[in-house]
């Protein structure tokens, strides 16, 4: 039964690890590089490509790319080792650490070959938005975490007090979610958006002290992101009024 009802997360997950093999293939052999910032030298060579990647990340991008999830699809090893498989595959979380050098490889590729360009606010933009999605996709995770595991045996939780789950009395455990984890995902997300920008219409709330600790983080992270935003906002702001004068300017002479 979990193994059904996870099995289209599974599908995903392998999905993913495929493309982090591609891009492992293609960060060894592939994938040029400046050679510094001065010279802005491209280096096209395989061999040079492939010496700077083995002695770079090569080693943590195979550790978070292994495909744990292929262990999910042998029946008796998912119904015994259910728990112990799912935690593993936090390892995949290693990929996390890279993102923002990933970014920078992506405009970096959009640049030499697209000959795609950024200005610095629009860039700075795009990766506070991706860092905001990221962000609150873990945290709404981490909400619903707290529900599963830490406050199994709690009759009240978010998720029960939105009726999306029911606590038993006679196992003294609640189902985690009767709904599809999609709608329980969802009203994470939704808890997590509302406590973020402050807004909070009061239909999700916490009701245990994991809970309202949790919530405090997700407020303060959410203050401190939306102060991101305003700057980088202003920063935009004051990039292209710069711009438009200095053509202004141009024009008069």
């Amino acid at each position: 039964e979990k193994l059904q009802q996870s099995g289209l997360y599974i599908f995903y997950e392998i999905f993913v690890d495929i493309y982090w093999l591609f891009d492992i293939i293609g960060k060894a052999y592939f994938f040029s590089y400046q050679q510094d910032y001065i010279s802005k030298k491209l280096v096209t060579d395989g061999e040079m490509i492939w010496l700077r990647y083995r002695s770079g990340t090569l080693l943590l991008d195979l550790a978070s790319s292994i495909p744990i999830e292929i262990l999910m699809a042998v029946p008796a090893l998912s119904h015994s080792y259910f728990l112990p498989i799912n935690m593993c595959r936090a390892s995949h979380l290693l990929r996390a650490s890279q993102l923002f050098r990933y970014t920078a490889m992506v405009e970096e590729h959009l640049k030499n070959f697209l000959q795609i360009t950024f200005n610095r606010t629009t860039t700075l933009l795009l990766k506070a938005a991706f860092a905001y999605i990221v962000l609150t996709h873990w945290m709404a995770c981490i909400f619903f975490i707290i529900h599963r595991y830490a406050e199994i045996n709690f009759p009240v939780t978010y998720v029960t007090a939105d009726n999306l789950a029911y606590f038993d009395p006679i196992t003294g455990k609640h189902n985690i979610c009767a709904s599809r984890v999609t709608h329980c995902y969802s009203r994470s997300i939704y808890f997590v958006l509302g406590s973020m920008t402050s807004i909070g219409y009061g239909d999700v709330t916490p009701h245990t002290n994991n809970e309202i600790m949790w919530e405090l983080v997700v407020a303060i992270v959410g203050a401190y992101i939306a102060a991101i935003f305003l700057t980088f906002i202003q920063t935009y702001q004051m990039d292209s009024d710069a711009r438009h004068y200095t053509n202004y300017q141009s024009k008069l002479q």
